[in-house]
């Protein structure tokens, strides 16, 4: 690779310039350039020795030493390896180190800088005599640090070493903007800001996919798009090495036919996105993951990552683990295992990628997907522990062993664990459970899943007076559970359960948590809610199949709320008028399978509204104007079958709207759709009543339009639909459509499976971008280039 390899020797050689006493180099680019990329392959050159350090949001000097600390000091007599052989089962590996390597007394009682320093100074002796030099690479993780927190690691760190071993010390910082840089500081900036030429990207993509993908005749068009592509995303190494990540996977766990899609999807998204603020073909990777359970891990790794930077993959693991991204929960160490196989599979894509000391991170341009991406995985989230901690609250270092996910600590410590996960294996009953929570009265986070908790067990939690999360996933507990509401420091708590039997929480359970933040009940058989006055922190309450549920007066003091859950509750018959009325911070509703309610109170308060949810409400036939819902993104009516109109004459009073999800519903005609700027997505199969659609021309933004199934649906408004230079997916399989209207150029996909009334083509179709047509051949015209069934 010519232009890289050719700035790794300049680099290098800046690096080992005699004449030079700071041997500093900052690389600086946008994410994706290869800057950490070209870090990594400097420190692979023989003659330096690496400590990498990742810096997180809030970086400072004490986790500088933590960081060093890790890697060259025994912190713990527990050490993890990271192993993923190609020919071998992934696995991770964990060592615990004999007694004899602990240090001695003296050496304990020395500060943690003090070690690290008396560490350093005996490497410095080591490389004097070995001729070999130590790099130190700084990788700021997109979170644009100070320059000044760059010079004061960098000062800090070489002043570990006695002066005379200066000369075998070496600096790359990786960022990407230089702030509040003094003129006077001396210190080399190599700039990391031009894409890769045409060619270079070419010959990159080539040496990155598979055999079975480059041997494909339609990986030429994806070459081709590359070639003469507009957008100058493409040529960034990332992006290269993402999209080729994901067409291996997909030829190595996929029919032949589906890398075929994905390749004319790949070639479609580079040639069609001229002037879109995302990367393309980042874009068409993240579209590529089909798993419901996949995605939710994905993306809420997005939000954690914005937070932190990166994590360690067990941290990660972890919190996927208490979000229930996992069905049917019973053993933590299969939820583990199965866990461990989806981040695995996002590795193999390259939309996440395992660093030194195992530190899990992601590309910066797909974190910035974060920004764009539908919101509707919020609402699948249990805890939403991203949100939660604060400043120097997490899950902590955390390892499996033994079935269990706890602190990393000597197996014989159990005093040392902040953070357990612990299941109905490992849970005895009787006294075994008391003695097990009292060895552990430091717990910060605690969750026990699918046990039978002794009401001793309930008692003894009360004494644990720093814990911040206890989650109790379904467990059969005792009648009284009072003694939890002693548990005043909790942020987060889940009660939920799979049984069917009847609960009843006391009236007073949640009157001393005033620092909860989050409250999952889900599944509890309860007629109504405790009291929840003293919640002002509360920032979210899920309430899901609480089928039994009869009134909900209780949330109306929830001033703080930002995602409320009532899906499932199909007992319930009314709602206060005014319940949403001080719920203005809301961002998330989920109404979902409310099976006896006709209407709903007023949304027009929610100005702050991001995600409606109001799937298979049967009853509801209309909604209330939305007028106020400016934020609202997601709006989600499917299969809510009585479903018939909107009170609103127009769809403008929702400009931010993304996706309207009216599958399934009663409706026969639509509001008007004016400005709708950022509206990408409309679904509408199976609304068989339907017989029009309003005007789509102002719909500039709109990408999938799904009529499938709409039966009665005859025509379109407009004679052309040309306008619409986003949209890729028109499905009008089984409609009774007649006559298309003009069809946009930048069209990919096609569905006319059914159409029995539709006599043929029009003569306006463009022949490069469509990709696939599905439907009789009969009235399929000859020569285009298409797929068709």
């Amino acid at each position: 690779m010519g232009t890289l390899k050719l700035l790794k020797e300049e680099i290098i050689k800046q690096l080992d310039d005699p004449k030079k006493t700071n041997r500093t180099i900052v690389l600086v680019g946008d994410s994706g350039m290869g800057k950490t990329w070209m870090a990594r392959k400097i420190s692979e050159d023989d003659k330096y020795d690496t400590l990498w350090v990742y810096m997180t949001e809030k970086y400072d000097i004490n986790l500088f030493y933590e960081d060093i600390g890790k890697q060259y000091l025994s912190l713990s007599p527990i050490t993890e390896e990271w192993k993923h052989d190609e020919d071998e089962t992934p696995l991770f590996v964990i060592k615990v180190e004999p007694e004899e390597k602990k240090a001695d007394q003296k050496e304990e009682s020395l500060s943690l800088e003090e070690k690290i320093s008396h560490k350093m100074r005996e490497i410095g002796h080591a490389l004097s005599i070995e001729n070999n030099h130590l790099l130190l690479v700084l990788d700021d993780l997109g979170n644009n640090n100070d320059c000044s927190l760059y010079l004061t690691l960098s000062t800090k760190w070489r002043s570990m070493f006695l002066p005379k071993f200066h000369d075998h010390l070496r600096i790359i910082i990786t960022t990407r903007e230089l702030r509040d840089r003094n003129d006077q500081q001396t210190i080399e900036v190599i700039d990391f800001s031009k894409h890769l030429p045409p060619q270079e990207s070419l010959e990159l993509l080539n040496r990155s996919v598979d055999k079975n993908v480059h041997e494909k005749p339609i990986f030429q068009e994806l070459r081709e798009a590359i070639k003469g592509g507009k957008n100058e995303g493409i040529r960034k190494p990332a992006t290269i090495t993402v999209i080729a990540k994901a067409l291996n996977y997909i030829a190595q766990h996929y029919a032949s036919e589906i890398l075929e899609r994905a390749l004319l999807q790949a070639a479609y998204y580079e040639k069609t996105s001229e002037g879109e603020k995302l990367n393309p073909l980042i874009y068409c990777a993240c579209d590529m993951i089909k798993s419901s359970v996949t995605k939710n891990c994905f993306w809420h790794s997005m939000h954690l990552f914005r937070s932190y930077g990166g994590v360690h993959f067990n941290v990660l693991i972890t919190h996927w683990i208490m979000e229930g991204y996992f069905d049917d929960f019973d053993h933590v160490e299969k939820k583990y295992l199965e866990a461990h196989s989806v981040l695995l599979e996002l590795i193999d894509r390259a939309l996440l990628k395992i660093q030194e000391n195992n530190v899990v991170a992601v590309e910066g341009d797909v974190l910035n997907m974060i920004h764009s991406c539908l919101l509707g995985f919020n609402h699948t989230a249990a805890l939403r522990l991203f949100s939660v901690f604060k400043d120097n609250e997490s899950l902590g270092r955390v390892l499996r062993m033994d079935g269990m996910i706890k602190t990393l600590c000597h197996p014989k410590c159990w005093e040392e664990n902040y953070t357990l996960l612990i299941d109905e294996t490992h849970l005895c009953q009787g006294e075994n459970q008391i003695s097990l929570i009292n060895s552990m009265r430091e717990l910060k986070v605690l969750a026990v899943f699918k046990a039978k908790c002794e009401s001793q067990l309930t008692s003894s939690l009360s004494e644990i007076e720093k814990l911040l999360v206890l989650v109790l996933r379904s467990c059969h507990l005792p009648k009284d559970i009072t003694h939890i509401g002693k548990l005043k420091t909790l942020k987060v708590l889940e009660i939920s359960s799979g049984d069917s039997h009847s609960i009843s929480l006391p009236d007073k359970l949640f009157d001393g948590m005033t620092d909860l933040q989050s409250l999952n009940l889900s599944g509890l058989q309860m007629k109504s809610v405790s009291s929840l006055s003293n919640l002002r922190e509360l920032r979210s309450l899920i309430l899901r199949q609480c089928s039994q549920l009869e009134e909900v007066e209780s949330l109306k003091e929830l001033v703080q709320l930002e995602i409320l859950d009532l899906s499932g509750a199909s007992f319930l018959k009314s709602m206060p008028s005014n319940l949403f009325d001080e719920m203005t911070n809301l961002q998330s509703l989920n109404l979902s399978g409310l099976q006896l309610i006709e209407s709903f109170p007023s949304f027009s308060k929610l100005s702050k509204l991001r995600v409606l949810m109001l799937k298979r409400c049967s009853r509801l036939q209309k909604l209330q104007s939305l007028r106020g819902l400016g934020e609202l993104q997601i709006l989600d009516i499917s299969d809510s079958t009585s479903f018939e109109r909107f009170d609103d004459p127009t769809l403008s009073v929702l400009p931010k709207i993304q996706m309207i999800n009216l599958s399934n519903a009663k409706i026969q005609s639509l509001p008007e759709f004016d400005d709708l700027q950022d509206l990408t997505q409309i679904f509408l199969s199976r609304c068989r009543n339907l017989l029009n659609l309003p005007k789509l021309q102002s719909l500039v933004s709109l990408q999938i339009l799904d009529l499938s199934g709409a039966t009665m649906f005859k025509t379109f408004t407009d004679q052309s639909i040309q306008g619409l230079g986003q949209l890729r997916v028109l499905d009008l399989s089984n409609t009774s459509v007649g006559k298309l209207p003009s069809i946009p150029s930048n069209l990919f996909e096609l569905n006319l499976r059914g159409c029995s009334e539709l006599q043929e083509l029009p003569s306006t179709i463009y022949k490069e971008n469509l990709q696939q047509v599905t439907g009789d051949h009969k009235y399929l015209q000859p020569g285009l280039n298409f797929i068709y069934t």
